[in-house]
């Protein structure tokens, strides 16, 4: 048998072993593989239709005129808020900081003078920015209700004025804005959290599955028994033990696309196949990191902390909260060593902005530097760590 067929059969020979194993250990296969999938369903169905709807808002009236009952009639008309009314501000702010409600507007005394008289009416938000998500939601939303009172008066004014209707119209839409929400129309949550979430779910549910599966030789002390199966050589034995858990989890990446463009419905601007690749090159980069940690930690207990400190935190510096631009400087070089960095940005360019393949070098170029600087660095210490359990094994004594 020739060199590059021999290898290919140490490489399928240590598949092979690899799909035994892992079959075999349950605990493996309920922890590494199964709840992250638990978890990807249980995060998709705690963000539900991915709008706020009847959000519960404090509303005090102290005006109580026929303006302030329009401004009531515009804000209950918007879906986004549930508006539970209460005498006074006292009673309402109350109410807010035991839990009950999310805001408050306040609708002063005059509201309804200072309309009329043209001095313009104020109305008085209360926000909980805290919860920033909520909160940003009502501000926005109560804004945009008093805007579009605002547009509806200057309308009124300009007609009694005699410009009439088409002069009305000409002057009160001089200066506006049209917004283009790409990919999410409809400023759903469930879209804006899935998207980084769940990816996130999925790259540390991935490296935990090579890191369990490069390490399970050390906890069963059958370094030597896996390398022989490959024909004694390292690239091999390695290859053949990561593969089937990327090829799961390839197919875990297709099963998040058809839950999110599917299913969801949040259809793609670019190619599938190229948002695709780009979950197929974060779980390669992801493969790569574990070789590099799994040779370089003295001990199989700190690779796994490691692993651990290494994934688990990705989720911020990905993006998706806080622009990278905006922080700092230490932490924005950090972020380009984490692929899920890359993956968010690769994602956003096909999905969003429909950006092809060749648009994306950058991005690409990114995760392929991540994915050959850790082999090139973690094999050499791999090999020669192993090697040393191997020889251990083969003297009879545990390491």
């Amino acid at each position: 048998m020739t060199g590059p067929r021999r290898w290919l059969g140490g490489v399928l020979a240590s598949m092979r072993r690899e799909c035994v194993l892992w079959s075999g250990n349950a605990r493996e296969v309920i922890f590494c593989d199964i709840l992250p999938l638990v978890w990807m369903l249980i995060v998709w169905g705690l963000l539900g239709q991915g709008i706020m709807t009847r959000v519960p808002v404090g509303l005090v009236d102290e005006d109580k005129s026929s303006a302030s009952r329009e401004v009531i009639r515009a804000l209950d008309a918007n879906r986004a808020l549930g508006l539970e009314s209460y005498e006074n501000s006292i009673e309402a702010l109350a109410a807010m900081r035991e839990g009950g409600i999310y805001g408050v507007i306040v609708i002063p005394f005059g509201y309804m003078r200072d309309t009329l008289t043209g001095a313009g009416g104020t109305v008085i938000i209360h926000t909980d920015e805290n919860r920033y998500a909520v909160g940003g939601t009502f501000e926005i939303e109560t804004a945009a209700v008093m805007d579009a009172l605002g547009q509806e008066r200057l309308a009124q004014k300009l007609l009694q004025a005699g410009t009439g209707v088409e002069g009305a119209r000409r002057i009160g839409g001089l200066v506006h804005a049209d917004f283009y929400r790409l990919a999410n129309m409809g400023s759903s949550f469930l879209v804006f959290l899935s998207s980084t979430l769940l990816p996130g779910l999925i790259t540390i549910g991935a490296i935990f599955a090579f890191m369990s599966a490069i390490l399970r030789e050390v906890w069963d002390g059958s370094v030597g028994a896996w390398l022989d199966s490959a024909g004694g050589s390292f690239g091999a034995a390695l290859l053949g033990k990561l593969t089937p858990h990327f090829a799961f989890y390839c197919l875990v990446f297709l099963f998040y696309i058809a839950l999110f463009s599917g299913w969801g419905g949040f259809a793609p601007a670019g190619a599938v196949s190229t948002w695709f690749f780009c979950g197929a090159a974060t779980l390669a980069v992801m493969a790569a990191m574990s070789v590099l940690i799994a040779g370089v930690a003295p001990t199989w207990r700190l690779a796994l902390v490691i692993a651990v400190g290494y994934a688990a935190p990705a989720l911020p510096f990905s993006g998706f909260s806080i622009p990278l631009d905006s922080m700092a400087a230490g932490v924005r070089f950090y972020a380009n060593f984490v692929p899920l960095t890359w993956y968010i940005r690769g994602q956003s360019q096909v999905w969003a902005l429909g950006a092809g393949l060749d648009e994306m070098g950058a991005t690409f170029l990114a995760l392929g530097l991540l994915f050959v600087v850790p082999l090139i660095i973690g094999l050499p210490f791999f090999r020669r760590k192993y090697g040393r359990l191997a020889a251990s094994e083969a003297r009879g004594a545990r390491p």
